[in-house]
């Protein structure tokens, strides 16, 4: 790739992230017919995550792909419990796929943006190779940890922590002990509250797509707000209160392990017993301080922030994904309306998105706090029965 990779005389969209939001907003650019430039640090290859709601009925309004068929990439595997559920890595490949069949998006992996910035002319992303890349407009969709948002909004550049994290696993099913009292398909979604914990948990897709019980895995998130001290021991969280990391399996002392196994047995009922104890004693455990931001603002210059770059939530809010692809929809009907009206992508092309999304980031923000504050309201009326462990 050259230094200078905007075509002559065509316009030309810079995302830093290839993540979700990401994927989505370069595929709802190449719908308008604008080429974009992802730019993803991390390798094909070494992509996870646990499971999430999705609309596909909103998905393809937004894409214009249909997630509901094959077609060129196989269509978009859920399990239907309460909601559309599936994990993050196969919502990922299928938009992964769909951007590579696309002639007007040009996905770089594996190479890492350290800095952005824009002028009247262009906006510009740095990279550690030493590569710099030119776009008209350039789109952040780099996580709770964006690297955007540090010049979009410098005075308010971090995402805080919530006061709680959340013990996340994904689990095959065929792993589970054969005697598992597995729920009915109308009965697969579990809702716990029990001595100040929480446990959501809920059947996706398998490894392989497979929609067939005993074939799938099943995703769980255990809210807990007894573990600061751990978090800030392990540098998942500073001492200002700002989220830095995932606490990771390997992070995860064998004393902690045996504490929740302990609340596990005392607290889930089957069969969310049985998957939660198999994720504790294996490497299917990790954990996620909860993080929350509201933004000033969601542009700057050429420059705007999306998805989690701009606004991050509790998962409480149901609205993480859904809120990232809206996003996506409001980038290009953005840059679409700017090129019919005055022929250019530039600053001005992203007051549209400004409109509609400052006030829809924090709305998100606001039902965030508030459903942190109800959960961490009846958490601590248990804060006393517990001696968490670090």
């Amino acid at each position: 790739m050259s230094d200078a990779i905007k075509p002559s005389g065509s316009p030309h969209v810079l995302i830093v992230g290839g993540s979700l939001t990401g994927l989505t907003c370069a595929l709802v650019l190449a719908r308008h017919g604008i080429a974009s430039t992802v730019i993803e640090q991390v390798a094909a290859a070494n992509r996870s995550g646990g499971g999430l709601g999705v609309d596909r009925t909103l998905l393809r309004k937004v894409t214009g792909l249909d997630p509901f068929a094959d077609s060129l990439v196989p269509e978009l595997p859920v399990v239907l419990s309460y909601r559309e559920s599936t994990s993050w890595l196969a919502l990922h490949n299928w938009l992964r796929d769909n951007a590579l069949q696309e002639q007007l998006i040009t996905l770089t992996e594996g190479s890492q943006v350290t800095s952005v910035s824009s002028d009247d002319g262009a906006a510009y992303a740095y990279t550690l190779s030493g590569q710099t890349l030119t776009g008209d407009i350039l789109i952040g969709c780099d996580g709770y940890r964006s690297l955007v948002r540090t010049v979009v909004n410098p005075n308010k550049p971090t995402a805080a922590y919530a006061g709680y994290m959340l013990w996340r696993g994904l689990v095959n099913e065929r792993e589970l002990p054969s005697d598992t009292p597995w729920a009915d398909e109308e009965d697969s979604f579990g809702f716990i509250d029990r001595s100040g914990y929480r446990l959501i948990a809920y059947p996706v897709p398998g490894t392989d797509g497979s929609l067939r019980q005993g074939e799938r895995q099943v995703s769980f998130a255990w809210y807990d707000m007894h573990r600061n001290d751990l978090l800030r021991d392990a540098g998942c969280i500073s001492s200002d209160g700002v989220v830095l990391r995932t606490l990771t399996s390997p992070m995860i002392s064998p004393a902690v392990r045996r504490e929740l196994g302990l609340i596990a047995e005392s607290n889930w009922p089957d069969p969310w017993r049985p998957l939660v104890l198999h994720a504790i004693k294996s490497d299917a455990l990790f954990g996620t301080p909860i993080a929350e931001y509201d933004p000033p603002a969601v542009i700057r210059g050429r420059l705007a922030i999306a998805g989690d770059a701009a606004h991050v939530a509790s998962p409480m809010t149901g609205r993480g994904f859904h809120t990232g692809v809206e996003d996506a929809a409001f980038v290009g009907e953005s840059c679409r309306e700017s090129l019919y009206r005055r022929g250019i992508l530039d600053a001005a092309a992203l007051l549209t998105y400004s409109g509609h999304r400052l006030p829809a980031a924090k709305t998100l923000a606001s039902r965030s706090r508030e459903a942190s504050r109800q959960y961490l309201q009846i958490a601590l009326k248990f804060l006393h029965r517990s001696e968490p462990c670090r």
